[in-house]
């Protein structure tokens, strides 16, 4: 972050950091009315626009994805760019930012509302709930599949978004942190993996796995640690080499570690338009009673708190820098 909160922050950068984080955690914020779930939803329509559903040439494809990628970066990232740039108050800005940014609260609200109505039996309403946020077949899943389906979808919101945000964020300041969360929201809206979405969500994908892969593999290494200490070492599994697992890889690395920590169920075979894509599974699995998977979240917490705590030497080191 260096000189970007302001000299007023000097020496109390980490102080700052920590306090929006715990802020942001607790503050309940309507999903509707949250900045990341209005920009998910207008890439979605966006791409319902440009991406017709007839077909074209994987250029044509491919060209779409990358204008519209360059259309949302330069209303999102360039507008709130240049509005940082000659904002008097850079501290105040920066800091309401991360809170938007990290966008952990919508999620944890949904998730009690899905579980909840999955446990009374409600699976019509869990199903359709948990559709708004997966990009796949959810009208035939059990309560099983669908608690297995908000752990997944848990993990890779708090470990791919939440901790990837927190990470630029503190390395390159708001605007590193924008850039990172704008792609992560695109590559969730224009799914790379699912049928018909290879190529217009090819640029939004790959420059997310670019941006991703340095805070992906500081926290795969917190989590190998965490395994370590904990004597819960990740099961080793072999899957076949395809397109697939070039799509999922990266992902599945993660669930692998994550349930072995968190003893998660995670994996198994998934549905995206009638096509199953098939995936190792991981942890337990078995439906879990409602103090089983609150001790789930609990260690997903658990392992975010290690996450601010593996970036404190950062967070002290810009705290330096400021006081000079």
């Amino acid at each position: 972050m260096i000189d970007l909160l302001g000299p007023a922050s000097a020496g109390l950068f980490t102080l700052w950091v920590i306090a929006i984080v715990v802020v942001e955690w607790v503050l309940p914020i309507p999903t509707r009315m949250h900045p990341l779930w209005i920009l998910h939803q207008s890439a979605k329509r966006l791409a319902q626009k440009v991406h017709p559903n007839k077909p074209r040439s994987r250029s044509q494809q491919r060209i779409s994805g990358l204008m519209a990628t360059v259309l949302v970066w330069l209303l999102i990232v360039g507008s709130i760019s240049l509005f940082y740039a000659l904002a008097d108050l850079k501290q105040l800005l920066g800091l309401l930012l991360l809170f938007f940014l990290l966008g952990s609260q919508p999620w944890r609200q949904e998730r009690k509302v899905i579980l909840h109505a999955a446990s009374r039996k409600m699976l019509k309403i869990a199903r359709a709930r948990l559709a708004r946020w997966l990009n796949r077949d959810c009208s035939h899943l059990t309560e099983f599949g669908v608690q297995k389906a908000v752990f997944e979808q848990s993990a890779k919101n708090h470990f791919h978004g939440w901790a990837g945000t927190l990470f630029w964020f503190v390395l390159l300041g708001p605007i590193g942190a924008l850039n990172f969360r704008v792609l992560y929201e695109l590559s969730r809206a224009w799914p790379q993996h699912l049928p018909g979405w290879h190529d217009f969500g090819f640029v939004a994908t790959q420059l997310f796995r670019i941006f991703n892969a340095p805070p992906a593999l500081l926290f795969r290494a917190v989590l190998t640690i965490f395994a370590w200490v904990t004597k819960r070492r990740p099961k080793k599994s072999k899957w076949s080499g395809s397109e697939s697992q070039l799509l999922y890889g990266q992902e599945c690395s993660l669930f692998s570690l994550v349930a072995a920590v968190t003893d998660a169920p995670l994996g198994g075979p998934i549905k995206y338009q009638g096509e199953t894509i098939t995936r190792p599974r991981w942890g337990t699995q078995k439906l879990r009673a409602k103090e089983n998977y609150v001790a789930i979240f609990r260690h997903f917490a658990l392992l975010q708190i290690t996450w601010l705590i593996a970036l404190s030497p950062l967070l002290l080191f810009s705290d330096l820098l400021l006081t000079r």
